[in-house]
């Protein structure tokens, strides 16, 4: 993502999602359709620290544990 783009995840993450440990809700691919499903990072913390990947580009690795219900 870009640089503004991650500067506007990270102050989510940090203030809406409680650093990363709050539900939040998403649309997530299930194979043949796109269903909104309530969604938590798994090791809130790790996405906080974005690999930068060019001169105007963060890769943000992240892992979601989506919820059945």
């Amino acid at each position: 993502m870009s640089f503004a783009e991650y500067d506007t995840f990270v102050a989510w993450v940090k203030t809406t999602l409680n650093n990363g440990t709050a539900r939040f809700t998403a649309n997530v691919w299930l194979g043949t359709s796109y269903v909104n499903k309530a969604c938590m990072f798994i090791k809130p913390g790790t996405m906080l620290t974005g690999a930068y990947i060019s001169v105007d580009k963060v890769a943000v690795p992240m892992t979601l544990r989506v919820f059945d219900a």
